[in-house]
């Protein structure tokens, strides 16, 4: 199943309700919220379980402390706990802290699987930290239904069947079986879980469509070197274009898109499961 949405506002609020609406979250539940980031889902869920409490994990700095800024404005007991680090790191923080025995009653979060191309494992940590019968509920970016770049572009200023050699071009970096960081989608991650030890799982598409300004800078790192050991968007094409082809590709692109405002598309995959109560 799939639910279109069309503007980035209503998007946010339509993914925020989709990881609340799957939950049963009762006044004392502990919830951990991953990569809470700005605090999106933090403050719904401090909403809901004033009694159990939240923790918020984030990775990076600079919004862990944005969280504290945020959080020092309420009572102290009305605070989450806001915890730095990676997700594979949870277990000695929390150690540290004196609470290497809690357990969560719930678990949600957005992005939790694919920062990492190391997704299914990530699957395992997530088990370990709920509690029996506790709930996991998690938006994630979808790769494999990224936004096509050959899309964007007016087929009428190409050369002459140009575009029928771009688009097989593009879309092999979505098709590539030993890239796990785009080989996997809805069927994939609920066989997972699976063997993960969680049951009742259950996914959904949220096809988010929403007005982007493509800067310059944004073109450039499309046709620079790669990142963190990821290739560019150029380096990918190169694998099936000439070094001739891919600047055509280049310039068909910053003709048309670049320092312009597009309708961008992304989908969202939300998930839900439970781990089993104790037998």
């Amino acid at each position: 199943m799939a639910r279109t949405i069309d503007s980035s506002a209503r998007g946010l609020e339509q993914v925020r309700q989709c990881v609340f609406e799957a939950l049963e979250i009762r006044r004392h539940h502990t919830v951990l919220d991953i990569n809470a980031g700005s605090g999106l889902l933090t403050w719904e869920a401090l909403r809901r379980a004033p009694e159990g409490g939240v923790w918020a994990l984030e990775s990076d700095p600079v919004l862990a402390r944005a969280l504290v800024d945020q959080a020092e404005r309420l009572q102290e007991l009305q605070r989450p706990a806001v915890l730095v680090c990676d997700l594979a790191e949870l277990g000695e923080l929390l150690a540290a802290r004196g609470d290497a025995g809690l357990r969560f009653d719930i678990i949600l979060g957005r992005n939790v699987l694919t920062r990492s191309d190391l997704w299914s494992q990530r699957l395992g940590y997530l088990a370990r930290w709920l509690a029996a019968d506790g709930a996991l509920s998690l938006a994630e970016r979808l790769p494999a239904a990224s936004q096509r770049l050959y899309r964007l572009v007016d087929p009428r200023g190409l050369e002459a069947g140009f575009l029928e050699r771009w688009i097989p071009a593009e879309e092999a970096m979505y098709d590539s079986p030993d890239d796990p960081v785009v080989n996997w989608g809805s069927e994939q991650l609920v066989r997972a879980l699976s063997e993960a030890g969680f049951e009742d799982c259950v996914t959904e598409e949220i096809r988010l469509t929403s007005d982007l300004l493509v800067t310059v800078g944004q073109v450039d790192r499309w046709f620079g070197p790669g990142l963190h050991g990821r290739p560019s968007y150029a380096e990918h094409l190169a694998h099936q274009l000439s070094s001739d082809e891919v600047r055509l590709v280049e310039d068909a692109l910053r003709r048309s898109v670049a320092g312009r405002t597009v309708s961008w598309e992304r989908t969202v995959l939300h998930v839900q499961a439970r781990v089993p109560p104790e037998s």
